[in-house]
């Protein structure tokens, strides 16, 4: 049974379209995840599927009463005020007016998503994203939906949060849904099929993420190779069009002229009718190799780390140490001292004896917010500052990165967080760090980001200390794993 029904989308934010004639159906029980690079309008997608949004063309279509959940990325501030009860029984009370009592099948619900009943009057304002995410879920479910739009819900979730999230969309019985998620493992875990939005196009796998990923490869390598193809034919004629053109002249033959010009025409259709390459293949996400020949780079000894010097203990390092090459892991639940101990060792001045930077080695420090990139000043103008280099490199550089001339004059505040994400890492690569301590690197990119990252990682010789929730990220990259435990840092091998 279809639920419904998207039929020639187009929409446009000012002179550029996200969608040219997009169409999909999703049918009952169907679990969808819905990925593409940021920008490319995925939640704008969904907006427009729950009525927040008006397309240009085309249309949606549901089934007759349809209940949609939606669940959405960003908090809606009218609800920060309210408290968990209040936030719930205006959901309720659609349907329900007048009612001041939560029902017993949400209480358990909210029970269920790990609130206690002593919380329900704590104000939303209060919650950390992670929870903020779990009550939404709940909220939502609360209308007994027919269809649930989730937009990136483990965002802010620590590990455990997301295997709630798994566990919840795992335990809803023939129940559709769209999601939004940079998490593969998730997605693999969760859904049957993927629709990938890329340059203005969508394709449909009925398949999880990755055999989804892998089929669109496939399909990437043959595209590429027919565009190779085609631009050796358009070569070959123009090459035989100058030889026609040149004999043209010596021998005064309008013939052999006209041949030249018609088999030059071939040569100009068949390059206009080349496709460019798509979007994330010609993004690139590059690191530089470390030249410091240090072996030890990084030792902590006997760290009682605070978030501030008078405030209370998070945890007690008693030793940890990096090598060059190792790439460190640090996991535990929010709150418990991971962001703290990465910003503790990335302004360290070598002056506390419980953290020894070698003093040849140069840190390159990603803080999750982003907070760095909160100026006024261009992009190009940003990067010149930050990266003594000549401008012809930093351009090229910017360029090769995806960002083309029309952005190199705008202010880095008003950069998405994806593109604040790739500049950072524009930024390690020219200024070579020989430590890359990153905080949440992946938060703000899309699955294709990711994997760039990852291989370059891999294939480079640069030591990393990581924060991260992404279970697939830590799989591939770690070498070495820290856990947060009790107030104690372990390593776990």
């Amino acid at each position: 049974m279809t639920l419904l029904s998207v039929q020639n989308l187009k929409f446009a934010y000012g002179s550029s379209d996200l969608y040219k004639d997009t169409s999909f159906t999703v049918s009952h029980g169907e679990r969808v995840g819905l990925i593409g690079g940021n920008g490319s309008g995925k939640s704008t997608l969904l907006k427009i599927i729950s009525g927040e949004l008006t397309s240009d063309s085309g249309k949606v279509v549901f089934r007759k009463g349809l209940r949609i959940g939606l669940v959405p990325q960003f908090i809606p501030t009218n609800i920060l005020s309210q408290t968990i009860k209040e936030m719930v029984l205006d959901e309720l009370n659609v349907s329900r007016p007048g009612s001041n009592i939560l029902p017993y099948e949400v209480q358990m619900q909210l029970e269920m998503a790990g609130f206690n009943s002593s919380e329900f009057d704590t104000k939303v304002i209060n919650l950390s994203g992670g929870w903020l995410n779990r009550l939404l879920l709940v909220r939502a479910l609360c209308s007994h939906p027919d269809i649930f739009l989730l937009d990136e819900p483990s965002n802010h979730m620590d590990t455990e949060s997301i295997r709630f999230l798994e566990e919840f969309l795992q335990s809803l019985p023939n129940q559709a849904f769209v999601i939004i998620s940079h998490d593969r493992e998730l997605l693999d875990r969760c859904t049957e099929r993927t629709l990938i939005l890329r340059d203005k196009n969508i394709y449909d796998f009925n398949s999880s993420y990755s055999s989804a990923r892998k089929k669109l490869l496939e399909l990437d390598e043959a595209a590429e190779h027919l565009r190779s193809s085609q631009w050796k034919e358009a070569d070959r004629l123009r090459a035989s069009s100058k030889q026609l053109a040149h004999w043209a002249h010596v021998y005064g033959s309008k013939k052999l002229s006209s041949r030249a010009k018609n088999i030059e025409r071939r040569a100009t259709r068949i390059e206009q009718s080349i496709e460019s390459k798509p979007f994330e293949i010609r993004r690139k996400v590059e690191l530089s190799d470390s030249i410091e020949e240090a072996r030890l780079i990084l030792r902590i000894n006997e760290l009682d780390l605070k978030y501030k010097i008078s405030g209370p203990s998070l945890a007690k390092i008693s030793q940890m140490w990096l090598k060059r090459g190792d790439r460190v892991a640090l996991v535990g639940p929010n709150g418990c001292g991971k962001s703290t101990l990465l910003r503790t060792i990335a302004v360290s001045t070598g002056e506390d004896a419980s953290v020894r930077i070698h003093p040849k080695v140069s840190v390159g420090y990603y803080e999750q917010t982003l907070m760095q990139f909160e100026s006024d000043f261009s992009l190009l103008k940003y990067l010149e500052n930050n990266c003594p280099q000549e401008r012809t490199k930093l351009l090229g550089a910017l360029a090769k990165a995806g960002f083309g001339p029309a952005t190199w004059e705008r202010k880095v505040k008003a950069l998405s967080g994806g593109e604040k994400s790739r500049l950072a890492f524009l930024i390690f690569r020219l200024n070579k760090p020989d430590l890359l301590i990153l905080d949440e690197p992946t938060n703000h990119m899309d699955v294709f980001g990711i994997e760039q990252l990852e291989n370059e990682l891999l294939k480079r010789d640069v030591s990393v200390l990581f924060v991260s929730h992404d279970r697939r990220f830590i799989a591939n990259v770690g070498t070495r794993v820290f856990v947060f435990n009790n107030k104690k840092v372990i390593e776990n091998y």
